[in-house]
C-alpha cells in the first residue's frame, strides 16, 4: 500500500491581510450605515423644520435649516467616501482570493504532475482518464477518505484554537 506523504498540520484559513481586509469592510459598513440612519434623520428634521418656517417664517429656523442642508450634502459626500471605499476593499478581496486559488491550483497541479513519468506526451484528456481511473480504484477511494477525515479533525481542531485564542 502506497503512502502519500501530505502536510496537513496547517488548514486552509484566511491570511491575516485577507483579515484586516475583512475587519476594515465590517468597519466601514457600520459606519456607512451610521451615516444613513444620521442622514434620514436630518431629512426628517429638514421637513419638519420647513413646515414650520412655512408657518412662522422665523429667521433663526431658516438658519437651522441651512445648516441641516449643509449637513446633509457633507453626509451625502462622507456616504458616497464610503461606498467607493467598500467597493475598491471589495474588489481587493476578490482579487486576494483569486491569487489565493491559483496558487493553490497550480501548486496542487505541480504536484499531480511530478507523479506521471512522462506528462509532455499526455494530453490533457489522457491526463484526466488516467487520474479517474485511479481515484476510481478502492484501494485509493479508502485512502482518501482516511486522508480526509484526518485533515477535517485537523482543521476543527484548529478552528477551536483560534477562536479560543481571539480577544472578545
Amino acid at each position: 500500500m502506497t503512502t502519500i506523504n501530505r502536510d496537513t498540520t496547517t488548514p486552509p484559513k484566511l491570511s491575516k491581510e485577507m483579515q484586516t481586509l475583512l475587519d476594515e469592510y465590517r468597519t466601514l459598513r457600520e459606519e456607512m450605515e451610521a451615516h444613513e440612519a444620521e442622514l434620514s434623520r436630518l431629512h426628517s428634521r429638514q421637513y419638519a423644520i420647513k413646515g414650520e418656517i412655512a408657518a412662522l417664517e422665523i429667521p433663526p429656523l431658516k438658519a437651522e435649516m441651512e445648516a441641516n442642508n449643509e449637513k446633509i450634502a457633507q453626509l451625502r459626500e462622507r456616504k458616497r467616501y464610503f461606498e467607493t471605499d467598500l467597493k475598491i476593499r471589495e474588489a481587493q478581496k476578490k482579487e486576494l482570493l483569486r491569487k489565493q486559488r491559483n496558487r493553490r491550483i497550480f501548486t496542487r497541479g505541480g504536484m499531480l504532475e511530478s507523479f506521471l513519468l512522462e506528462p509532455l506526451i499526455m494530453t490533457d484528456e489522457e491526463v484526466h482518464d488516467f487520474l479517474l481511473e485511479v481515484f476510481r480504484m478502492p484501494e485509493v477511494d479508502a485512502l482518501l477518505r482516511k486522508v480526509l477525515e484526518h485533515c477535517r479533525r485537523n482543521f476543527e481542531n484548529v478552528s477551536e484554537e483560534d477562536s479560543e485564542t481571539e480577544p472578545e
